[in-house]
């Protein structure tokens, strides 16, 4: 997909990560974001993998929605979505041609416009939206599949074996009954997936790789099929594994992040009883902000004198924010990536 440039790709980026754009550039920015999208969304439509009657939306509304959020700015008014990706990929906007830069964005939209579509597939219909999250959920513990995106759409895709490329993919029909026949002994997701990668690898006519939407739909049509009436599960429930997949994060980053930071602190800039309380501080913030929902209304100094330290403001500002907050980004960062996979 070719799209004529008003403004050289790399000025761009370059205004977009460090904050210093232009009215200009972020219309040009805009356009091609939307337009990379749009095309996207549209192709979706046509191939009958997307409905905009059943999202009761119009295709320009859908493609805004999607990529909206990448226009969030971070304290330097820099675009932080686009920073964090280019971050995480660890490329160099300077280093790299402008066609690969070109590559880049595009993918980035196209696992922006995916992400966005499960949601307002959610927000249409809630059954379908915890079946996908529970698929999700079902895939990170199992060891037959794994999640991975092909041709701009998310599939689960055989862990073990020759994955066949050179074949076709499964068509909606075969795997709706294939999944059906399942479903006629067996309810929960994690089964269901168990089962399918058996039906997956004792075939050799299509690829060992199945749509995510298309499985879920699936699914969707087999509970009804059969009557089963617990589809949607009741908020207090679907709240708690919210909640719990949540805390396990937190607690797992937290773990992580005090690993891999104290040789870099402990007697070299604080000792080991100052070390633990700046992760005790960090791992109550994050409980604050994603289980009870403060959205970083209280700040670490607050959750520090909950820790009953004795600790001043003018001291914690002079020997111990510097720190801590630098902490408290990496943590927040690594929960919300990993949140973002399973929910």
């Amino acid at each position: 997909m070719n799209i004529p440039l008003k403004i050289p790709i790399k000025e761009l980026l370059r205004a977009g990560c460090s904050g210093t754009y232009s009215q200009r550039h972020m219309q040009e920015l805009y356009r091609i974001f939307y337009s990379i999208a749009r095309r996207t969304i549209r192709n979706k439509m046509i191939s009958g993998k997307l409905s905009f009657d059943f999202l009761g939306l119009s295709e320009a509304d859908i493609t805004h929605d999607c990529i909206v959020e990448l226009f969030t700015l971070g304290k330097d008014n820099e675009l932080i979505e686009l920073c964090k990706d280019f971050n995480y990929q660890r490329i160099s906007i300077e280093d790299e041609d402008d066609e690969m830069l070109i590559v880049q964005i595009r993918r980035l939209i196209c696992t922006v416009v995916n992400d966005n579509l499960f949601r307002l597939y959610n927000e249409a219909d809630p059954a379908l939206g915890k079946i996908l999250r529970n698929i999700k959920i079902a895939t990170g513990n199992n060891l037959a599949f794994k999640l991975v995106m092909r041709f701009d759409e998310y599939f689960l895709e055989i862990v073990k074996g020759d994955k066949l490329p050179y074949c076709k993919t499964m068509d909606d029909d075969f795997l709706h009954n294939e999944v059906c026949e399942i479903m006629s002994t067996e309810s929960e997701i994690p089964g269901i997936l168990e089962k399918l990668s058996i039906t997956l690898i004792q075939q050799d006519v299509y690829q060992r790789h199945v749509r995510l939407m298309t499985l879920a739909l699936a699914i969707k049509k087999g509970y009804e099929h059969y009557n089963v009436h617990n589809i949607q599960e009741s908020e207090s429930v679907d709240a708690k594994f919210v909640t719990d997949d949540a805390a396990r994060t937190i607690d797992m980053v937290c773990s992580k992040l005090k690993e891999e930071m104290k040789p870099r602190y402990v007697d070299k800039k604080v000792c080991a009883e100052t070390f633990e309380l700046y992760m005790k501080v960090i791992k109550k913030s994050l409980y604050s902000e994603f289980i009870d929902g403060t959205d970083g209304q209280i700040s670490y100094f607050d959750h520090l004198i909950d820790c009953d330290t004795g600790i001043t403001k003018q001291e914690y500002l002079k020997n111990h924010r510097v720190i801590v907050e630098y902490l408290g980004k990496i943590s927040k960062k690594r929960v919300r990536e990993r949140l973002k996979e399973i929910l």
